[in-house]
């Protein structure tokens, strides 16, 4: 293997000193007891990384990785500390670091520095995602780092799943967190992407049990910041804070936590510079200036920006709309109130094309459907004007809590609110109501929850009625996209509601949740709240409509002539 690790500048005792001490607020020193700092060991890594390994994407692609000292200071710590015996002293290794800092990448070089470069025999090395296609990227990442230096694929085959030895003793796999199928493996190293995505520490489990007979066995968390939640990821970053600030004493455990405190300034940029090792590097300040504008002229992004980009821990669910927002999208003229408002968009509106998302709830409780037209048609140029209807049963009005039954009431009596007689959903009123609604305008598509309550009433209103029902999933996949949309005309003004009440009132309920990707969807405060956010939904699936079949004239020509 010395031709694997030729030339490379060698980095003194002392200048690995300093490099060490960049980790953050972390002394590698500290507990180290009878472990040594074995310099030559560190400089191969260093060497491995930059003399064998090339970018493979982006304008670098092709060029080899030019390690920056923070790299240079975690790869050191891996491979540089040794105990008594000659073995590897770090054992685990939790590396907390925000989106676009070359994590992943990070992953794969390793992975193929133990493939080409171990001294023990049998290496399985795994790379583990929640999901295959992500565990997959570390490995293609590898794939591609063997196949652009003619020495590396010399001694490695890469296959379509996994990278093997020519001799067939090492390998290298990327596995997804279906746990079970996990057994048997007597994995040497693993490394895990983004925990904070895993749905529960089944994997983690599972392969740290398999790990145990090992040597020197490594174990590498890459991972950006969870949610403020009961979670694998965010036991270990508890575990690797008392570490790293001496409340632990755990000479096996390597903690590197590039993160923002709770506490500091998000919108500064020595809060990023602390949080992002590679800003300026991989991560363009340009970029992240782009994303800091974004958080703050989007509410909900807000949380997206500082727990993905800054590493702090934010709630899984926030507040979605700002009031002050909503209330300047009124559109009301003249001194018109909303009820005046209403009554002469719908005169405005008449044969005009829309599309109308319906939200059926539960059979006692509120049905929505919203209508969203194009503002240049109703004098509101460059915006989306919405429309909505809500149905209520009589005596459910009765049984809400205080607070509610009068809001419900208010509703009623302003005309925002239509009432179905008895104690649940009365369909058959609802259906008469939506087809007289439908003849009234130029209803293109009706998008309405696939597992919704009321799937007989969508039945007959496609099947019988003519309307054309459009299942739309509840889920971040169909949400995230609309969502934004949403959001963003709310803050540029160019989504017109009336002053409605009934949506005001929803939206000061709206809540967003985030998956670990980024992606939002609204959700109530709390389930059984009775704070409710249907027309709001409708008006949202709506909008994932029109992105899809925009209300222009090509669109009326299309579907009307």
């Amino acid at each position: 293997m010395a031709a694997i690790l030729r030339k490379a500048p060698v980095i003194s005792e002392a200048e690995w000193k300093r490099l060490l001490g960049l980790l953050p607020r972390f002394d590698s020193f500290r507990d180290a007891g009878a472990c040594r700092f074995d310099v030559e060991a560190a400089n191969k890594a260093v060497r491995f990384f930059e003399t064998r390994l090339r970018h493979l994407k982006g304008p670098k692609a092709g060029q080899l990785i030019k390690l920056e000292d923070w790299q240079k200071a975690v790869l050191g710590s891996i491979f540089g500390w040794k105990r008594p015996d000659g073995t590897r002293r770090f054992r685990k290794v939790f590396l907390y670091i925000p989106r676009k800092n070359g994590k992943t990448i990070f992953i794969a070089g390793i992975a193929v520095l133990m493939l080409a470069c171990s001294s023990e025999g049998g290496q399985e090395i795994y790379s583990a995602a929640s999901e295959k296609e992500q565990a997959k990227i570390a490995h293609d990442m590898a794939k591609g780092m063997v196949d652009k230096d003619p020495e590396l694929s010399a001694i490695l085959n890469p296959f379509k799943d996994c990278i093997v030895t020519k001799n067939g003793e090492h390998t290298y796999k990327a596995i997804s967190a279906e746990a079970y199928s996990k057994h048997g493996y007597n994995a040497s190293t693993i490394l895990i992407d983004e925990l904070h995505a895993h749905p529960n520490g089944d994997l983690v489990e599972v392969l740290e049990s398999s790990i145990g007979a090992r040597s020197q066995p490594l174990t590498l968390f890459a991972t950006t910041a969870d949610y403020d939640r009961p979670s694998t990821c965010n036991e270990l970053l508890e575990y690797a804070m008392k570490v790293r600030d001496g409340a632990y004493a755990d000479d096996e455990f390597l903690p590197i936590l590039y993160m923002a405190d709770q506490d500091d300034d998000w919108e500064k940029e020595e809060t990023w510079r602390k949080a992002n090792p590679n800003l300026g590097v991989s991560v363009p300040l340009e970029f992240f200036q782009a994303a800091y504008r974004k958080a703050k002229r989007i509410m909900s992004y807000q949380n997206t920006f500082r727990r993905l980009y800054l590493n702090q821990k934010t709630s899984q669910v926030n507040r979605w709309i700002d009031l002050a927002d909503w209330d300047e999208c009124a559109g009301l003229e003249n001194n018109e109130t909303p009820e005046e408002w209403r009554e002469r968009i719908i005169e405005a509106a008449q044969g005009l094309p829309c599309h109308a998302g319906l939200d059926l709830g539960a059979v006692s409780d509120l049905c929505a459907l919203t209508l969203l037209f194009d503002g240049n048609d109703l004098g509101y140029p460059d915006a989306l004007v919405l429309l909505p209807y809500a149905w209520c049963p009589t005596d459910a009005i009765e049984k809400k809590s205080e607070t509610n039954q009068v809001l419900y009431q208010q509703f009623v009596d302003r005309g925002f609110m239509l009432t179905t007689p008895g104690n649940v959903a009365d369909y058959r009123t609802i259906r008469r109501h939506i087809n007289e609604i439908a003849n009234m305008f130029e209803v293109i598509d009706m998008p309405a929850d696939r597992l919704f309550q009321g799937a007989q009433l969508c039945t007959e209103l496609r099947e019988e009625d003519g309307i054309n029902i459009i299942d739309f999933g509840q889920g971040f996949y169909s949400m995230a996209a609309p969502v934004k949309d949403f959001e963003e005309r709310v803050k540029a003004k160019r989504l017109i509601h009336g002053g409605n009440p009934l949506l005001r009132w929803q939206a000061g309920n709206a809540m967003v949740a985030e998956d670990p990707s980024g992606n939002l969807k609204p959700v109530k405060p709390a389930r059984n709240s009775g704070q409710k956010i249907d027309n709001l939904v409708a008006g949202v699936m709506a909008i994932g409509r029109y992105a899809e079949k925009p209300l222009t004239q090509q669109a009326q020509e299309l579907f009307f002539v």
